[in-house]
């Protein structure tokens, strides 16, 4: 659990920036809703389908599509 203290300290550091990246980052752990929510449809269903193909048994093992694939990552 966060105490009283390290709360300050965190709003003291918030309060005393000029990082606008630093800002910007906390204004996004802070403010985003739902982020499935947020998604495009097109995304959401493209999401739903792969898992659906990986309960099926339908998905490729990570390890195997490094091997395969892992060259051009």
């Amino acid at each position: 659990m966060i105490s009283q203290i390290e709360r300050e300290e965190l709003a003291k550091i918030i309060l005393s920036t000029d990082d606008e990246t630093l800002i910007n980052q906390a204004k996004d752990l802070l403010f985003v809703q739902n982020s499935w929510e947020s998604l495009p449809k097109q995304v959401k269903d493209d999401v739903t389908t792969s898992i659906k193909e990986l309960e099926e048994g339908l998905g490729i093992p990570h390890t195997k599509a490094m091997k395969k694939y892992g060259k051009w990552l």
